[in-house]
């Protein structure tokens, strides 16, 4: 996810979906120079977890859908 941030006005995007990547794991501040960002969309990925602070930095994030990973209901809450 990391090659994103070399896309010219990548940090002005408001959507990103990224369903279906074979995605394992979210680590810490993946997202979090994506401030723009409104809405993340990674379902039927293979997440098992995600780092705390994962999604740090995303104030103007409204949505995340996750359905369809691997991640039991602990980690769910925890996101």
């Amino acid at each position: 996810l990391r090659e994103f941030r070399n896309i010219p006005g990548i940090e002005t995007v408001r959507i990103i979906k990224l369903d279906s990547n074979k995605i394992p794991f979210i680590k810490q501040d993946t997202f979090s120079w994506l401030t723009n960002l409104q809405g993340l969309s990674l379902s039927g990925n293979q997440i098992t977890d995600a780092e705390r602070g994962a999604f740090n930095g995303l104030s103007n994030l409204q949505y995340i859908h996750l359905a369809g990973n691997k991640m039991d209901t602990a980690t769910q809450r925890r996101i």
